[in-house]
């Protein structure tokens, strides 16, 4: 089914919408938070959470690339789990996020609009840099980044040793923390 059949399905409130976000991009949605999360529990929970979110979020908003779209959530809601299962008084056994390979370089605070707002340019940053990258360097990197993926499921995926992909994803952050000086962000 295509995207533009589901969003319609959602502005007109059809139960199958649901349906058929899960037969679609379901399994992405589950392979991103499984790439976060540990328990199967949690991974079921964020896709049934994504799904729900969408559902009361479309309409008013109209996203351009539905999958996308779902990602974005499953990966938000994924990220919000492991900081609910890791807090002070909670037990957990979650590997370290490969966001941290990235706090070096990046600093995402969100707690004033004004850091909100550094936030969204940071984002928008980000996103010129990648384009400059070749297409590889850039699905490495959001592979790792966006989707979670071990350094041992990218190598697999495209037929690289780890070292090539780790020595990619570092090259890629020194390129930019660079980038992100040039543009007046202090790292």
């Amino acid at each position: 089914m295509e995207d533009s059949e589901i969003l319609l399905q959602l502005s007109d409130r059809k139960q199958s919408a649901i349906e058929n976000m899960l037969s679609k991009y379901g399994k992405l949605c589950k392979q991103i938070a499984g790439n976060m999360l540990k328990s199967h529990e949690d991974v079921e929970e964020v896709v049934n959470d994504t799904l729900l979110m969408a559902w009361n979020r479309i309409p008013p908003e109209t996203p351009n690339y539905l999958g996308a779209f779902l990602c974005k959530i499953a990966r938000n809601l994924s990220l919000k789990k492991i900081e609910y299962n890791t807090a002070d008084k909670r037990q957990s056994n979650l590997d370290a996020l490969p966001l941290d390979e990235l706090a070096e370089t990046l600093c995402t605070s969100q707690e004033s609009p004004e850091e909100k707002t550094d936030a969204a340019e940071l984002g928008e940053c980000i996103s010129e840099f990648l384009f400059t990258q070749k297409q590889l360097n850039r699905k490495i990197f959001m592979r790792r980044y966006f989707a979670g993926e071990s350094v041992k499921q990218i190598a697999e995926e495209f037929d690289m040793s780890e070292n090539n992909v780790s020595g990619s994803l570092l090259r890629t952050r020194k390129k930019l923390a660079e980038y992100l000086k040039a543009n007046g962000f202090s790292i």
